[in-house]
């Protein structure tokens, strides 16, 4: 670069004129300068110790005996000496006049644009291909014969240099460049090289060096200053001395990823150090200005807007997503791994309350929940849960942060599959915040009633809500299980160690309360009656039994001995006031009945069937079946005998339309008729 910048002096200075487009017009002989002064006709240039001016030869008259002529070995004269008369004649000794004696050393014709340079033996030479300078635009090409710009150089430069300006380029020179290269520094070793590639594959930037290792280091004026990253035409990155901020342009392609981060393979990670893919050091100390604040976050996340064109459906959207723990590779044993965890640190005495997560519900959606746990087990205070929720070393509480008094609070709720149905255990409070008791709620429909309270004295009520005594029931008790009921005998009543009510010495007869319901049971081998309900008096006209529920009468046995169902004055040995409802059976296969069956329906779609009566023997005397055939198939359904009872005289019974059907009712000891 030094020999352009020599080069550019030479062709605008005025010591070498014959180095302009005027080189005709000499402005120096032998290095002497020419006067300025326009010679007349007639005069030559003498030199007067000084310049090169226009003299007029002095003439006179008189006689020469001789004139001869001396000139430069580069001239020739013909004709000398005179000794009378004759003509001396200077000229050229060869074809070109020499560059010292102010020639160009050669006949060569010198295009337009030709930049001069002594070439071998000092003569004038041109190279047009490699140095060409365009007049017109005023532009100097170096390696080049059509200059596009100002200095266009075609091949490599070298610019050696330890000046703060080495290369400046700008409209004011070294006065705030739009680049500069400063080499200034004595012991400068490193630089940066820019690598151009093939269209499309990206220009490399790189640092040069004599060490091993080099950085790069952007650098801006200023502390509020940034650095800027633009795509296009618009930032994508700015870093200030404060923050790092990413922008991204719209785009229409779902699968795009704005922020992606893809680890390389680590081979030779030392086995006793943790070594994280990933680490936001956010441990700087960051101290405010006096005064009150009521939320800080380290590390913020704000979400997006998932909008579409039409009506659309998205099943799950996250913020957030671990897509889960580390995965155990070759030869790895891992005792615990885990997708998300916060080991805890010292928060400081300053801090009141401290939580390893602390997560709030959103709002706006039809239901907004704080946390879900699908899948696995959660433990509290230990790493090993057993069940779906797993406490150690602690306690669950359940708060209602209301101080209503004599009213019942939050608590847990149990449901199964319906999760709009459900039972309860909550919180009762009594007059004083100091007396807790519990309350068990139970669910027959969409709202849970309370049927269970233990108070804060350790009374039991069940049916009630206030209860008096260890344990007061309203309403019935049933019991079951060795020693499921303990009576003392201050009552009148016998107990043993089995839990079961004596109702007579011996142990004879007792009753028993087991999950079938309380019964009357005796333990003697006789023809008595377990249970005895009796009316002594002859004039009585009450009930033998009666049934009810919520205080009304369902069924009674009347002192006639009368059954009567919903209704208390019977009239019949039996008398039902209301619908019956009898079982029903589907069968489609070979099927024998029992005293379990009533209403059958019999489907032969896929083939022809028996369905068999049981014995018809005295005990069965009044037994009644209902059978139908409910398929449109030609299979028939035959209806058959045990033993050598008949039906209807037959040893059988066809049905062998749809819907046709018949009743069956064991009449007499061996014999099923048909009504």
């Amino acid at each position: 670069m030094k020999k352009i910048i020599a080069l550019l002096i030479a062709l605008t200075s005025t010591a070498h004129g014959y180095l302009t487009p005027q080189y005709l017009n000499a402005n120096q002989l032998q290095g002497v300068n020419i006067s300025a002064t326009a010679p007349t006709l007639n005069q030559v240039l003498l030199y007067d110790g000084t310049n090169w001016a226009p003299t007029t030869i002095a003439t006179g008259g008189g006689t020469v005996t001789s004139v001869a002529m001396s000139v430069p070995s580069f001239l020739s004269v013909a004709g000398s000496p005179i000794t009378s008369s004759g003509t001396l004649a200077v000229s050229l000794s060869g074809t070109a006049l020499p560059v010292a004696n102010g020639g160009t050393g050669t006949t060569t014709a010198f295009t337009s644009g030709s930049v001069l340079f002594a070439g071998g033996g000092g003569v004038y030479s041109q190279d047009n291909a490699n140095y060409f300078w365009d007049a017109t635009n005023h532009r100097l090409g170096l390696g080049n014969a059509a200059p596009s710009t100002t200095l266009d150089v075609t091949g490599s430069q070298n610019i050696t240099s330890t000046s703060a300006n080495a290369l400046t380029v700008g409209p004011n020179g070294a006065t705030n460049p739009v680049l500069q290269v400063d080499s200034s520094t004595a012991s400068v070793a490193n630089g940066l090289k820019i690598t151009g590639t093939a269209a499309g594959s990206g220009v490399k930037l790189e640092s040069i060096s004599t060490a091993a290792n080099e950085d790069i280091i952007l650098g801006t004026k200023g502390t509020s200053s940034s650095v800027k990253l633009q795509v296009g035409a618009s930032n994508k990155y700015v870093a200030t001395a404060q923050n790092h901020t990413f922008s991204v342009s719209a785009t229409g392609t779902a699968s795009t990823v704005r922020f992606g981060y893809t680890g390389a393979a680590d081979t030779t990670l030392t086995a006793s150090t943790e070594a994280p893919s990933t680490y936001f050091n956010l441990g700087q100390i960051r101290q405010h200005a006096t005064g009150t604040m009521s939320l800080q976050r380290d590390f913020r996340i704000t979400p997006s807007t998932h909008s579409f064109v039409g009506a659309s459906t998205l099943s799950n959207m996250h913020g957030f997503t671990v897509d889960g723990a580390p995965i155990a590779g070759t030869n790895a044993t891992v005792t615990n791994a885990s997708a998300i965890y916060s080991p805890g640190n010292a928060v400081g005495s300053g801090v009141t309350n401290s939580y390893g997560l602390n997560i709030n519900a959103n709002t706006g959606a039809t239901n907004n929940y704080s946390a879900i746990f699908n899948g696995g087990n959660v433990g509290i205070g230990t790493g090993f849960p057993s069940e779906k929720l797993q406490v150690a070393s602690g306690e669950i509480m359940v708060s209602s942060n209301s101080s209503t008094s004599s009213a019942v609070h939050n608590g847990i709720k149990f449901t199964t599959d319906n999760e709009t149905y459900y039972s309860a255990v909550r919180a009762n409070r009594d007059t004083l915040s100091t007396r807790i008791g519990l309350s068990f709620l139970t669910a027959n429909g969409a709202v849970p009633v309370e049927t269970m309270r233990i108070n804060y004295a350790g009374q039991v009520g069940i049916g009630m809500a206030a209860p008096s005594y260890p344990l007061d029931v309203q309403g019935a008790i049933q019991a079951k299980g060795t020693n499921s009921i303990l009576l003392d005998p201050s009552s009148g009543l016998l107990y043993t160690a089995t839990g079961l009510v004596n109702l007579a010495t011996g142990n004879n007869a007792r009753m028993q309360v087991l999950a079938a319901g309380p019964f009357i049971e005796r333990n003697i081998a006789d023809a008595n009656p377990a249970l005895l309900i009796s009316n002594t008096s002859a004039t009585s006209t009450g009930d033998i039994a009666q049934f009810k529920s919520n205080g009304t009468v369902k069924a009674v046995v009347s002192y006639a001995g009368n059954v009567g169902i919903g209704t208390t004055t019977p009239g019949s040995t039996l008398h039902v006031a209301g619908s019956m409802q009898l079982k029903v059976n589907n069968v489609s296969s070979a099927t024998t009945l029992d005293e379990t069956y009533s209403t059958v329906r019999g489907d032969a779609t896929s083939a022809a069937f028996t369905i068999t009566l049981p014995a018809c023997v005295t005990a069965n005397i009044g037994r009644i079946y209902r059978i139908m055939k409910i398929d449109s198939s030609i299979n028939a359904v035959t209806v058959g005998r045990t033993g050598s009872d008949t039906i209807n005289g037959a040893t059988t019974s066809s049905l062998a339309t749809q819907y046709s059907a018949k009743t069956y009712v064991c009449g007499a000891a061996g014999l099923w008729e048909i009504y």
